[in-house]
Formats: C-alpha cells, structure tokens, sequence
C-alpha cells in the first residue's frame, strides 16, 4: 500500500452492468418489430386525420398540415383574397388593398382563418390613416380586380371604389388626403373550378367580419 493513507475494504466491490436476460429480449423482440412496423402508419394516419378535421372545421388550406388532397384542390394560399371594403367619414365606398400591410400576418389568416384575429385586424382599420393608393403593382392589379369581377358578379356592383392603402409612417402626404374608415367588411374568398360552368371562379370563406356603422 502506499502513503496515502487508503486501504483496501473488501466489503466495496464494483456492481456489475445488468443486462436482459435472454428470455426477456425475445418477449421484447416482438413488440419493438410491431412497433417500428405500425408505428410510422399510425403516425401518419393521425396527422391525416387532424388535418381533415381541421380542412372541414376550421377552413384550413388543404396544401397546409400535412398536405393530403392539395393536388386535388385549387385551394391554396396564393387562391385566398381578403376583400376589404370601407366606409370613410363622408359615406363614400372604398376598397383597401391590403398588399401593402403586414404580408406574414395575411398570409397567416389566409391559410388559417382565425375569426377573432380578422376582427382585430377589422378595429385596427378603424384606427389606422389611409391614403390613396396610386401604385401600379402588378400583384395589385391582377388579385385585387380579380376579387372586385367576383363582387360585381355576387353583389351586382358595377362602380369600382376608390382603392387606399394603409399611410406608412415615412410617407409625405397632403393631410387633407388622408382617410379614416368609419365602417370596414372583411371577407376572405377562395378560388375554385365550377365544374358545371367549366370555369374558375370564387367562393367565400365563412361569414365577413363587420365592424363601425355599416348600413
């Protein structure tokens, strides 16, 4: 022994690694092959599921949650409008082209309809400067028009409104040209095949969310 001052106790001794016996690994063998050969179909069936559910309950694009059906369907995002109509403090009808707002928070309603969301979004219009909107984007010009045939064909309107946008905050404006909404309408629709016409056209998602003095 050395100076240290340890000795050797033969009371401590070293526990050896437990391992399964063998007849425990054969009656686990089984349930692990059923496992890694069911398991990744049950997996995928429950994601399937809830996304049915969620396609049927909650107005969820069929491209999202998992995918199932999205060659079957036009039904994907980039398909989706929000038309929004306003109401200024004069009574005169406009349109507001939401292209020029928060695009991650659109395209996150587009997807998911969250009613209580787009209501937020309704109140936060009420609250929020407006200008004319002047430009000539192209994403402007085909998805919002495309919107506006859709409501002349359903609500029989034949005068476009007066398109705005939401004023951004480095903008240089004449202050008698901005606007302020006393009524908003909301709607979400989604483009579709109408099989007995045999053409495209437009569907809306669920009831519009209204929010001021509407008439």
């Amino acid at each position: 022994m050395s100076g240290s001052g340890a000795r050797y106790n033969p009371e401590i001794t070293a526990t050896p690694a437990t391992t399964p016996s063998r007849p425990a690994l054969r009656t686990l063998l089984p349930s692990l092959c059923t496992l890694a050969t069911w398991g990744p179909a049950a997996v995928l069936t429950i994601v399937a599921l809830l996304q049915i559910v969620m396609v049927y309950r909650a107005d969820l694009t069929p491209w999202e949650g998992g995918g199932f059906g999205m060659f079957s369907t036009l039904d994907y995002e980039t398909n989706r409008r929000f038309l929004v109509e306003g109401m200024d403090q004069k009574g005169e009808g406009l349109q507001v082209n939401l292209f020029a707002g928060d695009q991650r928070r659109h395209s996150r309603l587009r997807i998911k309809p969250d009613r209580k969301e787009i209501e937020r979004l309704a109140e936060e219009l009420l609250q929020t400067e407006l200008i004319p909107d002047k430009q000539e984007q192209v994403k402007v010009r085909l998805g919002m028009a495309s919107a506006w045939r859709l409501r002349k064909a359903v609500e029989k309107q034949s005068a476009p409104l007066k398109l705005v946008r939401v004023k951004s905050p480095d903008v240089e404006i004449d202050p008698k040209e901005i606007l302020r909404l006393k009524a908003v309408r909301l709607s979400l629709w989604r483009k579709k095949f109408d099989t007995i016409n045999c053409r495209l056209s437009w569907e809306r998602i669920g009831q519009p969310v209204v929010k001021g003095h509407w008439p």
